[in-house]
């Protein structure tokens, strides 16, 4: 680490071998109910799960002990303010007998909506939900709300 550039900020995870043996898992939520997961895995001889590097995703259904680990993982995130999301995304590994959590995707998750046929729907209801309605010029309730806001 010492040759890195110091000038970039960087995040270093350690290396779960169960990712490699097991699987690496992405729960997916939508408005804070679990909508449904998938199971990672690495094309052989390798350790990165991703599409890109080889890797596949299939669909998944997760133990009991896994998703209560990461509904407490959203519950905690929520304490500190940060509970009301479309979308998120919980990859972790069971190791040990217990669900590491390897990352929160609040931001930007891919959300393996392939092989989910109302996954789609789930999250096009949530965000639409979030999304104000628009007005078309001259609507007269528009006007009247701008009016009795002055």
């Amino acid at each position: 680490m010492a040759r890195l550039p110091r000038e970039l900020d960087y995040l270093v995870q350690p290396f779960v071998p169960e990712v490699v043996s097991m699987g690496e898992w992405s729960l997916l939520y939508f408005a804070s109910e679990f909508s449904h997961a998938v199971l990672k895995r690495p094309a052989t001889g390798d350790y990165r799960v991703q599409g890109e590097h080889g890797g596949s995703a299939v669909p998944a259904q997760p133990d009991a002990a896994t998703l209560a680990a990461a509904d407490r993982a959203l519950a905690a995130v929520a304490t500190i303010g940060h509970g009301d999301h479309a979308y998120v995304r919980v990859d972790g590994v069971v190791s040990g007998g217990r669900f590491l959590i390897m990352e929160l995707e609040l931001i930007e998750p891919f959300l393996h909506l392939a092989g989910q046929p109302h996954a789609a729907e789930r999250l096009a209801q949530q965000v639409a939900l979030r999304v104000p309605p628009r007005h078309a010029p001259g609507d007269d309730h528009a006007g009247s709300r701008q009016n009795a806001a002055r």
